[in-house]
């Protein structure tokens, strides 16, 4: 009777499909198909990964001898980005990505891995194709269904970004998305090694020490604590056998007596033995496959994810008219921890600068007609600060930026105008967190042009073109309809720049100024700069000088620079 008996026929599927994808470069008619093809494939591996982490992990120290060189080499890439994408807190959607990316980057030179682990010699033609194989994959997937332009720029800095970690080159390391795919390739590659073989544990070592960017390390440091947590493919020994640890449990665990590359048995045992690390070449498919059936699951332990409910509460807070305090507090109810952030930001609305004593006291204080946006404002800077994404926290410093030119251009930081007009920008990023979120990046799109008939968007400081724009409309009719400080941002991101009026051209501004302060080399149109001396007049600046002077005595800066 096996304890998890799904697992086995589902890794066989994975392991023959990953072999089978690589044959796909060489069939041209499969093209249009293939990002599809690798979507589904990237499911497979994190619903796998989700039930049997162990299984996966235990395969990164297997040559699994019925597969190609090529098709170890996408395996173990595969569950090492698993690793570092739920050891991160990702999103599934953004674990695909990494994972189709990882795809593209074997897919397009596997022949020529497998000759190299021959050790036969490249021609020059097979040499370059090696070398251009992640330009070969982008031009390959532009021929599909479903484009990604994430997967396309991690793509295209691959090569650059692996030859930076490993200290061959010195690329400015900014794309974090990229850099994760280039960690998984770089242990990849020194796993397979045919005469340099070397343990996992060792590989990150000695990635860490040659590397100093604080988000490699993190992942690195994510990464060895994933592999600790669920550490099968360990071998110990056992007495006078070879055992390979399976599973291991709080008070036992779960070995595989290994006989000339077979097993022979499974032993429960309570005993701690020293492990160690090492590459097993496999052709036993009991060892491959079948025997994870027989091991009790241990599914992948994650974080709870209070992203949705926090942005309905966000929503809630936006949209609806309260008519007392109980009622905000009953909304904000499951957010307990949001109240000593809360305090601290009610601390403007107090004379003396003193922070609220307790949840009831704060609302009081900023008073029932600006409470409910103050506690929206807040959640949504608590979810940017504990926000789970490769720039969470390029995310929440341009978040807090474009508060700031908000605050200087209207020349107030509280009260409830100014959380009235904040609000909508609160409810916009949370929009984008939950239907943008691997479109974000690090550099702005900054595109604007003199016959732009659009101004510029929110999204252009993310590093995007525009929202969704059916989406955007329906989420701000739905939930904000009655508000017009939310109908006027919708008109800032969606009509032409001749339609826009009153408070719509304010949003504007902002977005202008904070894309000045974060674009060193974004040029404002003729129509922009109107904008901002009309909106400087109109709140009260001597002059468009006088404001620009003033945020530049604040000291704002973009993150990079």
């Amino acid at each position: 009777m096996t304890v998890n008996e799904d697992i086995a026929r589902q890794l066989h599927k994975l392991l023959t499909q990953s072999e089978s994808v690589l044959s796909l470069y060489y069939d041209k008619s499969s093209w249009p198909k293939i990002d599809v093809t690798l979507s589904q494939l990237a499911e497979q591996y994190t619903r796998i990964y989700r039930q049997a982490p162990n299984a996966l992990h235990a395969h990164l120290h297997f040559i699994s001898a019925p597969y190609r060189h090529s098709t170890n080499v996408l395996v173990k890439q595969s569950v090492v980005l698993c690793m570092l994408g739920y050891a991160h807190g990702y999103t599934e959607q953004m674990i695909h990505e990494l994972l189709v990316a990882g795809f593209a980057s074997v897919l397009c030179a596997n022949r020529e891995y497998d000759k190299l682990a021959t050790d036969k010699p490249l021609s020059k033609v097979e040499s370059q194709k090696l070398k251009l194989r992640h330009q070969l994959a982008v031009k390959i997937l532009d021929t599909g269904q479903l484009k990604s332009p994430q997967v396309t720029r991690i793509l295209a800095r691959l090569s650059s970004y692996e030859l930076s970690i490993s200290r061959k080159s010195n690329t400015p390391l900014y794309d974090n998305v990229t850099l994760l795919v280039a960690i998984a390739t770089q242990i990849t590659n020194a796993l397979m090694k045919k005469h340099q073989r070397t343990s996992l544990p060792a590989v990150i070592k000695q990635l860490y020490l040659n590397n100093t960017h604080t988000f490699v390390q993190a992942s690195l440091q994510l990464l060895a604590r994933q592999l600790n947590a669920y550490p099968a493919g360990a071998v110990q020994q056992h007495k006078d056998h070879q055992a390979l640890l399976l599973c291991e449990e709080d008070k036992h665990a779960i070995l595989a007596i290994v006989q000339s590359g077979k097993i022979t048995r499974l032993i429960k045992t309570q005993r701690r033995q020293p492990q160690r690390y090492q590459t097993i070449r496999v052709s036993d498919a009991q060892l491959l496959y079948r025997v994870w059936s027989r091991v009790p699951p241990k599914p992948l332990t994650t974080t709870s994810d209070q992203m949705t409910e926090a942005l309905h509460v966000v929503e809630q807070l936006g949209g609806e008219n309260f008519s007392s305090f109980r009622a905000i507090e009953k909304t904000i109810a499951p957010f307990g921890e949001i109240e000593t952030a809360l305090s601290q930001a009610a601390r403007l609305y107090n004379r003396e600068a003193q922070k609220g004593a307790n949840l009831r006291h704060c609302l009081t204080m900023v008073g029932l007609d600006a409470a409910a946006l103050l506690c929206q404002r807040v959640l949504v800077e608590q979810l940017i600060v504990q926000l789970k994404h490769p720039f969470a926290k390029d995310i929440w410093h341009k978040y807090q930026l474009f508060a700031q030119v908000l605050a200087a251009l209207v020349q107030q930081n509280y009260g409830h105008h100014y959380e009235h007009i904040l609000s909508p920008v609160s409810a916009a990023i949370a929009f984008m967190l939950k239907h943008h979120s691997v479109d974000i990046k690090r550099f702005v799109h900054a595109s604007e042009c003199a016959d732009n008939p659009h101004p510029v968007s929110l999204a252009n400081l993310y590093g995007f073109m525009a929202f969704d724009e059916e989406a955007f409309k329906h989420y701000f009719h739905n939930h904000f309809a009655n508000s017009e400080a939310h109908r006027a941002f919708e008109q800032s991101e969606l009509y032409r720049k001749s339609k826009l009026k009153g408070l719509s051209l304010t949003f504007t501004a902002v977005k202008i100024l904070t894309l000045q302060i974060i674009d060193a080399n974004f040029q404002t149109s003729a129509w922009q700069r109107q904008v901002l001396h009309d909106q400087a007049k109109l709140q009260d600046w001597p002059s468009l000088n006088a404001l620009l002077a003033h945020l530049q005595s604040l000291g704002l800066y973009n993150l990079i620079e």
